[in-house]
């Protein structure tokens, strides 16, 4: 879907549940919609919004990686 994307570890702040996962040993990614520098700069403010067309395309991945991981585990 994103064959010119690069995939890159980065570090946040904040909180997720993905620790109480991964101390339980389970493989847990954070993954989230597409963002360009003007989102970056109103997260979490007054003014904080998604365009749909990043929304769709979120949607679209998150799909597509249900089934293809669904699919492995037959």
């Amino acid at each position: 879907m994103f064959s010119e994307a690069i995939t890159l570890p980065i570090m946040q702040t904040g909180a997720t549940d993905s620790a109480e996962l991964r101390a339980k040993g389970v493989q847990a990614y954070g993954i989230g919609i597409p963002w360009d520098d003007d989102d970056l700069s109103r997260v979490h403010g007054n003014d904080e919004r998604v365009s749909l067309d990043q929304l769709g395309k979120f949607v679209d991945y998150l799909w597509r990686a249900v089934v293809d991981i669904a699919a492995a585990k037959k």
